[in-house]
């Protein structure tokens, strides 16, 4: 598995958690109020917000990585095609 493909999984996961965290009531508030009971929920979902977030941009960042990556050896390789279509190559040992 790449390393895109389990920073998906992981977003994956944690956009998973985010539903059951928005849909959960405090368990240890059995008696709460319909308002703490709501604050509670939207202070739960604004840190899976946040956290859905900081996992999109990790994965902006890590395909950015990848484009840039792809362009240095696809840079390098036009740099060392002319040398390898010349014949100018020199094997070790010959």
């Amino acid at each position: 598995m790449s390393e895109i493909e389990e920073h998906q999984r992981r977003i994956a996961e944690a956009l998973e958690r985010i539903a059951a965290l928005s849909d959960a009531l405090p368990a240890s508030h059995g008696h709460a109020t319909p308002e703490s009971a709501l604050a509670a929920a939207e202070a739960r979902a604004a840190r899976a917000e946040t956290e859905a977030a900081r996992l999109r941009d990790e994965l902006a960042a890590l395909r950015a990585l990848r484009a840039s990556e792809r362009s240095e050896i696809e840079d390098i390789l036009g740099r060392l095609a002319p040398i390898l279509e010349s014949g100018e190559v020199h094997h070790a040992g010959a």
